[in-house]
């Protein structure tokens, strides 16, 4: 056997282990609205996973209940379906690589809500959000607010690692009401004249500036296909917080979320397991100034990490299925 027959034998092994570098999804995988030509089904619906199934991109792999994302260096990433009608019943779907970002997209419903996970194809990096646009440098994301079922207008900003790098996502903080963690403490549709007020459009006009154009619909226009009103509103980041110039569809200044004299942070002794959000934010005297999550925590009960700062200290606590279940 020849030399050059010999290192043949030994590279072709190694080269079956590392998956194809992943493909954009195709324009027929893609609905209009997005640019492509897909054609959804008469009730409006489209399945993208079984369109990039068909049209065999190598992303990404589904046996049954096990959805697998191929990531870069031969490593994986399984998402694994809950059978419906179980407390805790949980289905993934592929739905695309976007190269510009360097993300696999991938929808969750739970039974108790849906969303987005992203997962960086170099580095694994993984965080959920409910997605509006990326920042030109793709170190911020806009997205929806903690509760997609409000009909009120929240806004969610995160800090992302730098493409194909570790790390995790942390919220900042969004000035006003836009940045409400809850229903009750967001701006009401009905005080500025609509039933619902959505985002409509997002448009990054550098790294530090986004501009939101907002969509009003009145009573009777329920079906949202046409806005009765349109009104635009900016974010400009100061620091670490993004600033909102005023309230969508309204002449007023936004009003700042953080206290103008913070409380510091409660002696964690002070804290105890199984102690519910609110129970805590009562304790320190406000909400968190940001929170972490970890996407994969979605998987089973829902993990999240809110932190408050003040006079240099910081306090973070985990909450578990709602409740307390460890602090530093």
């Amino acid at each position: 056997m020849t030399l050059k027959a010999l290192l043949l034998m030994c590279l072709l092994p190694v080269a079956g282990v590392y998956a194809a570098e992943p493909q954009a999804t195709p324009a027929q995988c893609l609905l209009p609205e997005q640019g492509g030509t897909a054609k959804p089904g008469k009730d409006g619906s489209f399945d993208v996973e079984k369109c990039l199934s068909k049209a065999g991109i190598p992303n990404f792999n589904r046996k049954g209940k096990t959805l697998t994302i191929f990531l870069a260096g031969g490593r994986k990433e399984l998402f694994k379906d809950v059978s419906p009608g179980r407390e805790d019943s949980t289905e993934h779907r592929y739905t695309g690589y976007d190269p510009k970002t360097g993300f696999h997209q991938i929808e969750y419903k739970t039974t108790e809500s849906n969303g987005l996970i992203f997962l960086d194809h170099e580095s694994g990096f993984g965080f959920s959000s409910d997605v509006y646009a990326f920042s030109p440098d793709r170190q911020w994301v806009l997205g929806g607010g903690d509760n997609q079922y409000c009909e009120r207008p929240m806004l969610a900003m995160q800090k992302i690692p730098a493409r194909g790098q570790k790390g995790e996502a942390t919220s900042a903080v969004i000035t006003g009401k836009l940045g409400a963690t809850d229903c009750e403490t967001a701006i009401d549709p009905g005080a500025l004249g609509f039933l619902f007020v959505n985002v409509n459009k997002v448009h990054w006009l550098s790294n530090e500036q986004v501009q939101i154009e907002w969509a009003g619909f009145k009573q009777g226009n329920e079906d949202l296909k046409k806005a009765d009103a349109i009104d635009t509103t900016l974010l400009t980041l100061q620091g670490e917080q993004w600033v909102t110039d005023r309230l969508p569809f309204s002449g007023k200044q936004a009003v700042s979320k953080s206290l103008p004299n913070a409380q510091t942070p409660m002696q964690s002794g002070s804290l105890r397991t199984g102690m519910t959000l609110e129970e805590v934010e009562k304790l320190l005297g406000r909400s968190a100034d940001r929170f972490k999550i970890n996407p994969l925590a979605l998987l089973g009960k829902q993990e999240i990490t809110r932190v408050w700062t003040a006079n240099g200290r910081q306090l973070e606590v985990t909450f578990v299925g709602g409740v307390v279940a460890s602090w530093r």
